[in-house]
C-alpha cells in the first residue's frame, strides 16, 4: 500500500484510521439522503402543516399609513415684516429637522393624546385583562394606574410606525389594529394631534414674545426718556446753542470772522499794490492813464479836457503869434497849472489808497485778536460737544431699540390675536381603511417554513451521515492494465478531437501561418513501445494522488520523478482509464521515451508542425497524446513564450492535462510556467531522506495549487518517505 502526503490535508484526520485512508464519497452520501427522503418529506410536510395551523389561528391586522411633508407654511400675512421684504425663505428645514418631527410624532404625550381621544383603553386589543390579573387587581395586587398606563402607551407605540423617507422631507406614520377602521382612525388621530401640537407651540411662542416685548418696552421707555434728558441737561449747562444747519453759535461766529478778515486782507493788499503802483509812475514820469482809479475819476477827467483844450488853443494862436506873445503865454501858464492840479489830484488819489490800506490793517489786526479768542472758546466747546453727541448716541440707540421692539410687539400681539397658525407641516397622502390584512403573511410563511424544515432535515442527516462515517468510502487503486500491444496505431482512425476548436485558441500570429492550415493532417498515432516492470506501490499511490487532484478541481496533472521514466508509464496507463472516465483528457510526454522520434512539442514550439500533426490518438481509448518529438527539451524551454501558449492552447481544449517532464531539469521560470491555480505536482519519491516539507515549499511559491508525495512502503506497511 503507497503512503501519500497532501501539502494541503483532503479531509480531518478523525477519518483516516489505522485501517487505510478514506475519501468522501458523493453517491454515499446522495445514498444516504435518498435512504431518508421519506423522514424528510415527512419533516417537510410537518412543518408546513404546523405553520398553517398557526397562521390561521393569528388575528389578521390591518396596517394603515399616511405621509406628511415637513415644510414652512407662513405666507406674507402670517409671516414675520423682516422675512417679508426678504427675496430667500429664512426657514430652511433640514434633515435634522425632519428627524426632530419623527421624534416628536413617536413621543408619549401624543401617543397618551390619542389614547384618551379615542378611548382605547376601554378595546378588549389594547387592555386586554386575563382572569389572573382581574383577580389580582380584585385583592388589590393588581398594577397601579400609572403602570397600566404606561403598558398601555407601550402597546401603542408598538403598533405605531413612524419613518422619514429616504433622500425627502416626508414622514410616513403606520398604525397596525385588528380593526381596520380603528388602524385609519389611529393614523388620522395622531397626525390631527401632531399639526394641533404644532400650532400651539406656535402660538405659545407669540404669546412668550409678546409678555417678554411688553416687559421690555417698558423699561426701554424709562430709559429713552432718562438719556434724552441728560441730553438736553448737558446742552444747555455747556452753552452748546445750535443756529443754522445745527451748527454751534460760536462756530457759526468764527466762520463768519475768518470770513471776514481774508475780506479785508485783500482789501488792504489791493490798496497798498494801487497806491505802491501810482508812486511808482509819479516817481517814473510815465502817463498814468493805465490806473483804473486816475481814469475813472471825474476831476482828472475835467483838468485833462481843460489841458486838452489849452493846448488847442496854443496850437491855434501860435500859428499867428509869436511865443513871447502875452496871450501864448497865458496859455502856456494856465497849462502848468493844470499839469500840476492834474498831479495834485493824483496824489490825492495815491493818498487815498494809502490810507484804506491802513484801515484795513487796523480791521484786520482787531479781527485777528477777535478770532484767537473765539478759538479758545470754540475748542472747549468742541470738548464738549463731544460728549454730547456721545448722549445723543445713547439715546439715538435706546430710541432706536425702543422702536425695534414696539414694532416687534405689535407684530406678535397681531400674531397672537390672528388664530391658529399654520404648522410647518401638512398631509400630502391621506389614510384610507385597508382591505386585506397585512399579517399573518400565510403563503410565504408556509414555503417559508416548508423551506427551512427540508434544509434542517437535509443538514440533520448529512451531519449523520458524517458522524457514522456513511459518506466516505476506503480508496480503492486500480491495477495497471497497460498492455504492449496497446500502442499500436489504429487503422480506421480518421477523427481528432476539434483540430479547428484546438487551433482557434492559438496566437492570432500563429494562424496566420500556412503551417497552421485546416488542411494539414489531423489523424496521427503514437508508435508501439516496450514497457518495463512498475513496482505495485507507486502504480496506487499515483493513481490515487490523480484521483484527489481531480476531485480537487485541477486541469492540469505534473508527474515529477527521481527514477527512471517510471511516471511515464503510471500517468498514459492511468490516462486511459481517466478518459473512458470523462471527455477531454491529453498527456504532454516532455520526457522522450515513449515515441521520441515522431513530431511532437519541440516542431510545435519551432513552428514546424502544427496541432493537428503532434497530437496524436490512443487506438484502444478516447485519450489523447503529445510526444516530446524529434530531440531533447531544454531547461529554458519549458519557460519560453511558446510553452506557455501550447499549455494555454490544450487548457482551452482539454478538461484534464497530465504533463509528464523529462529528465533535463527544470530552472525557477521553467518552474512557473508549469505551475497555476488549477495545477497539482504529483511527485514519486524513491530516496528514503528527501525534505518533502521543503520541496513542498518550493512547488507552492512556483505557483502549484496542490502538491502530493508519493512512496511506497515497507513489507511491515509503514511509511519510509513521508516528511
Amino acid at each position: 500500500m503507497p503512503v501519500i502526503v497532501w501539502s494541503q490535508s483532503i479531509m480531518p484526520s478523525r477519518y483516516t484510521n489505522s485501517n487505510g485512508p478514506v475519501e468522501l464519497s458523493l453517491p454515499a452520501l446522495l445514498a444516504c439522503l435518498k435512504h431518508a427522503r421519506l423522514k424528510i418529506g415527512f419533516l417537510i410536510a410537518a412543518s408546513m402543516t404546523i405553520a398553517f395551523i398557526y397562521v390561521n389561528l393569528q388575528t389578521p391586522l390591518y396596517r394603515a399609513d399616511t405621509k406628511i411633508l415637513i415644510e414652512a407654511r407662513d405666507n406674507s400675512f402670517t409671516r414675520p415684516v423682516p422675512e417679508q421684504n426678504s427675496s430667500a425663505r429664512v426657514s430652511v428645514i433640514d434633515q435634522q429637522a425632519v428627524l426632530s418631527q419623527v421624534q416628536i410624532l413617536d413621543s408619549r404625550d401624543v401617543a397618551a393624546s390619542v389614547i384618551k381621544s379615542l378611548g382605547l383603553a376601554d378595546k378588549a386589543e389594547f387592555n386586554q385583562k386575563s382572569l389572573i390579573s382581574s383577580l389580582l387587581h380584585v385583592i388589590g395586587l393588581g398594577k397601579s394606574s400609572k403602570q397600566a398606563e404606561d403598558a398601555l402607551i407601550n402597546k401603542f407605540s408598538s403598533r405605531l410606525g413612524i419613518a422619514r423617507i429616504k433622500d425627502s422631507r416626508v414622514i410616513e406614520v403606520d398604525f397596525s389594529s385588528q380593526d381596520p377602521e380603528l388602524a385609519a382612525r389611529v393614523v388620522d388621530a395622531v397626525v390631527a394631534d401632531y399639526l394641533s401640537l404644532q400650532s400651539e407651540v406656535k402660538n405659545d411662542e407669540s404669546k412668550d414674545a409678546t409678555r417678554f416685548l411688553e416687559g421690555q418696552i417698558q423699561t426701554l421707555r424709562i430709559r429713552v426718556r432718562s438719556a434724552e434728558a441728560r441730553v438736553v441737561q448737558f446742552r444747555t449747562s455747556a452753552n452748546l446753542i445750535s443756529g443754522v444747519n445745527n451748527v454751534l453759535l460760536d462756530q457759526q461766529q468764527l466762520t463768519d470772522l475768518n470770513a471776514s478778515l481774508s475780506r479785508i486782507r485783500s482789501a488792504r493788499s489791493e490798496a497798498e499794490g494801487r497806491a505802491e503802483k501810482i508812486s511808482s509812475l509819479l516817481r517814473s514820469g510815465a502817463s498814468i492813464d493805465t490806473v483804473r482809479e486816475v481814469v475813472s475819476s471825474q476831476l482828472v477827467q475835467r483838468l485833462r479836457e481843460q489841458e486838452l483844450a489849452t493846448r488847442n488853443r496854443i496850437a491855434e494862436l501860435s500859428a499867428t503869434l509869436l511865443s513871447s506873445h502875452p496871450k501864448i503865454k497865458t496859455l502856456k501858464t494856465r497849462l502848468n497849472d493844470l499839469s500840476n492840479s492834474i498831479k495834485s489830484e493824483i496824489r490825492k488819489i495815491r493818498t487815498g489808497f494809502a490810507n484804506d490800506a491802513k484801515i484795513a490793517s487796523g480791521q484786520e489786526n482787531a479781527l485777528v485778536e477777535r478770532i484767537e479768542r473765539l478759538k479758545i472758546d470754540v475748542g472747549r466747546l468742541n470738548e464738549q460737544e463731544i460728549q454730547l453727541r456721545a448722549f445723543e448716541r445713547e439715546a439715538a440707540a435706546e430710541r432706536q431699540l425702543l422702536e425695534s421692539y414696539l414694532g416687534r410687539y405689535r407684530e406678535a400681539f397681531a400674531r397672537q390675536n390672528a388664530g391658529v397658525l399654520p404648522p410647518d407641516a401638512r398631509v400630502i397622502s391621506r389614510a384610507t381603511v385597508p382591505a386585506s390584512p397585512y399579517s399573518p403573511r400565510k403563503f410565504s410563511t408556509i414555503v417559508i417554513f416548508g423551506i427551512l424544515a427540508a434544509l434542517l432535515s437535509v443538514i440533520y442527516f448529512v451531519l449523520g451521515a458524517f458522524i457514522s462515517g456513511k459518506a466516505f468510502r476506503p480508496i480503492e487503486y486500480g491495477n495497471s492494465i497497460i498492455h504492449d500491444d496497446e500502442f499500436l496505431p489504429s487503422e480506421n482512425d480518421e477523427e481528432f478531437l476539434h483540430s479547428e476548436e484546438v487551433e482557434s485558441k492559438l496566437p492570432e500570429e500563429q494562424l496566420q501561418d500556412e503551417r497552421w492550415s485546416e488542411e494539414a493532417p489531423v489523424t496521427r498515432l503514437a508508435e508501439p513501445r516496450e514497457i518495463e516492470g512498475i513496482e505495485d506501490g507507486y502504480q496506487d499511490g499515483l493513481y490515487s494522488a490523480i484521483s484527489t487532484a481531480i476531485t480537487r478541481n485541477c486541469r492540469r496533472i505534473v508527474i515529477f520523478d527521481g527514477r527512471e521514466n517510471i511516471q511515464d508509464v503510471l500517468a498514459f496507463d492511468f490516462a486511459r482509464q481517466l478518459a473512458d472516465e470523462q471527455e477531454s483528457v491529453i498527456v504532454l510526454d516532455l520526457d522522450g521515451v515513449i515515441s521520441e522520434e515522431t513530431p511532437g512539442a519541440i516542431e510545435l514550439l519551432d513552428e514546424e508542425a502544427t496541432f493537428s500533426q503532434v497530437i496524436y490518438r490512443d487506438r484502444a481509448s478516447r485519450l489523447h497524446y503529445v510526444p516530446v518529438g524529434d530531440g531533447e527539451l531544454e531547461p529554458e524551454d519549458m519557460s519560453s513564450p511558446g510553452m506557455r501558449g501550447i499549455l494555454a492552447a490544450l487548457k482551452q481544449t482539454y478538461k484534464t492535462i497530465i504533463v509528464i517532464p523529462g529528465p533535463q531539469g527544470f530552472d525557477a521560470d521553467g518552474l512557473v510556467c508549469l505551475g497555476g491555480e488549477d495545477v497539482c505536482a504529483v511527485v514519486l519519491l524513491d530516496a528514503e531522506n528527501i525534505n518533502t516539507e521543503k520541496m513542498g515549499q518550493g512547488l507552492k511559491v512556483a505557483g502549484f495549487s496542490e502538491v502530493a508525495f508519493v512512496s511506497p512502503v515497507d513489507v511491515e506497511g509503514q511509511s519510509q518517505a513521508i516528511a
